[in-house]
């Protein structure tokens, strides 16, 4: 027979557990304040809220007296610590907001400094070079004599490239001051790529497709199929040229080139 843990007396019938402590009592001592219900504090077990003022050594102390009477009563008491609960909410935030900013620091790096230097497919001394050397083929093979290089025009038309570029737009120069002979081409290369979208209004661009070759075949071609810059590669009159040519990530990947021809150096 179940007897009581706290007057040792045998329980008739049904014995009644204490919700608070787990222990057995008999009638007259099975509410909490008959029996010193150490549980009182805490709650009801299975409760997980933290208890104001609750610290480890209440529930020490709580132990080594339920301990001691169910010495004394010989009848397993079953105690619970209650869990307790940290809420991890506000971490689990915290860390995602730093990740977040770190990712938009170095897709900024990545987007604005790192590929623009790193994925120059064009070469632009080169792509002007291969430029004019298949404007004096063409004319060669069309019986003129082919153009030299003029470092007065190549000026000219470094400069206007560059202003090409930043301007984004495409019109000519004005000739120059002295009265010589002079003509112009003007071609633009655009690539309006994608990226990859780190962070709000921060793309990584993909590279471009265009090369030195690629570029230098396009341009050349593009004049030899329109009638005005056609006769400006063909003209007879012309003795001197010069090519630039500036590219460069603006609005997508662009490059300008910029051929000019003269009878003066």
């Amino acid at each position: 027979m179940t007897k009581c843990q706290r007057c040792g007396r045998d329980v008739e019938g049904l014995p009644y557990t204490c919700r608070y402590c787990g222990g057995t009592f008999c009638v007259d001592c099975h509410l909490p304040e008959e029996h010193n219900c150490p549980g009182l504090r805490r709650g009801p077990i299975g409760d997980k809220r933290l208890v104001p003022g609750y610290v480890d050594r209440d529930w020490e102390l709580i132990e080594k007296l339920v301990a001691s009477r169910v010495e004394d009563a010989r009848v397993p008491v079953r105690v619970s610590r209650p869990a307790k609960v940290v809420s991890s909410r506000g971490s689990v935030i915290g860390k995602v907001i730093i990740a977040v900013t770190i990712t938009a620091l170095l897709a900024a790096v990545l987007g604005h400094f790192v590929v623009p230097r790193y994925t120059r497919p064009v070469d632009e001394k080169r792509a002007a070079q291969l430029i004019m050397e298949k404007i004096n083929a063409y004319r060669v093979s069309n019986g003129l004599p082919p153009l030299q290089w003029s470092s007065y025009l190549e000026s000219r038309c470094k400069k206007w490239a560059d202003h090409l570029f930043g301007k984004i737009l495409l019109e000519h120069s004005s000739p120059p001051s002295d009265g010589r002979a002079w003509g112009e081409n003007l071609y633009m290369h655009v690539e309006y790529m994608g990226g990859l979208i780190i962070f709000p209004f921060i793309v990584i661009p993909y590279p471009p497709r265009v090369t030195t070759e690629s570029l230098a075949d396009e341009a050349f071609e593009g004049w030899r199929k329109s009638p005005g810059h056609n006769i400006n590669m063909l003209y007879s009159a012309w003795r001197y040229g010069a090519v630039a040519v500036k590219c460069g990530y603006t609005s997508g990947y662009r490059c300008y080139v910029v051929a000019q021809f003269s009878d003066r150096p």
